[in-house]
């Protein structure tokens, strides 16, 4: 009886464990190039951006229309319950004058436009 016990709960451990397991597919990689978007509402709620104030004191310009339809370039992508992806400006030059990368939650940025997938010629 234990023997029996034991097997069933080894085969539904197994089971769960295998049913765990994601498949990710990958909609952007490293490389790749995205274009922001319009913001979905005053400012960017998914791309993430520091406050006005932070970048003030490290001596920037927080304007956030200067980031609208700029090209940026895919550097880092990190799986978890999200896909977050790093990037930065394709031309070199820095956010707001400090700032090398952003990061920003890739499904939902996609989803409400804050970023765009670039759409290369062929």
């Amino acid at each position: 009886m234990s023997k029996i016990y034991l097997l069933t709960i080894v085969f539904f451990s197994s089971l769960s464990f295998l049913s765990a397991q994601e498949i990710q597919i990958d909609t952007v990689k490293i490389g790749d190039k995205l274009i922001i978007g319009q913001p979905s509402s005053n400012s960017f709620i998914h791309i993430d951006i520091p406050r006005n104030n932070f970048v003030i004191k490290r001596g920037g310009l927080p304007n956030i229309s200067s980031l609208q339809n700029q090209q940026v370039m895919v550097t880092d992508i990190s799986y978890g319950k999200s896909t977050v992806v790093t990037f930065k400006n394709v031309s070199g030059k820095k956010f707001f004058k400090v700032y090398k990368t952003f990061s920003t939650n890739l499904d939902k940025a996609l989803e409400t436009g804050e970023l765009m997938l670039h759409k290369s010629k062929v």
